[in-house]
């Protein structure tokens, strides 16, 4: 009868490591509260309304000051449940805010695709600005077929220092 090998040196560091980290993972994040209302029809498509709340917390305020610009992306995905098969995607909207503060200006500069430049003067005109409600299409009512069930994903993201 064979005892088994012990599981090599590197391994367990990997594990320990690995473990480590998925306990420190949630300190480490910063989580938006995030509220959506329920799916409403308008102008011959599916919307939703998609809140956030406590957009920047203090590290979040002092990457800014110093100069970091931070990216907050909204995605919203609509989805047709499909017994025995991979669900289907019927529809994507994205709302991207690239922030970033003007240190010679003393303003914080918002840009959004398609959209020119908005300013504010303090964190809190930013933060109302950010914690708006977006409306959100997800996909033409045409698309979407009488009967089927359907489900709504929603997720928000800071990304720092992307360009």
């Amino acid at each position: 009868m064979r005892s088994p090998l012990p599981a090599p040196p590197h391994a367990c560091a990997r594990a320990l490591a690995l473990a480590t980290a998925l306990v420190l993972w949630p300190a480490l994040a910063h989580a938006f509260a995030v509220q959506v209302s329920p799916p409403f029809e308008s102008d011959g498509s599916l919307f939703v309304t998609v809140t956030l709340a406590q957009p920047f917390d203090g590290r979040v305020e002092q990457s800014l000051r110093g100069g970091l610009p931070i990216t907050i992306e909204l995605r919203a995905e609509t989805w047709r449940r499909r017994n025995g098969w991979f669900d289907s995607q019927q529809g994507t909207s994205v709302r991207a805010m690239r922030i970033g503060y003007e240190t010679l200006k003393d303003r914080y500069r918002v840009e959004r695709p398609g959209n020119p430049p908005e300013y504010f003067g303090t964190l809190d005109s930013l933060a109302r600005f950010v914690t708006r409600r977006w409306n959100m299409r997800l996909a033409p009512s045409a698309k979407l077929q009488a009967g089927a069930r359907y489900y709504v994903s929603v997720r928000a993201t800071l990304k720092p220092l992307t360009l």
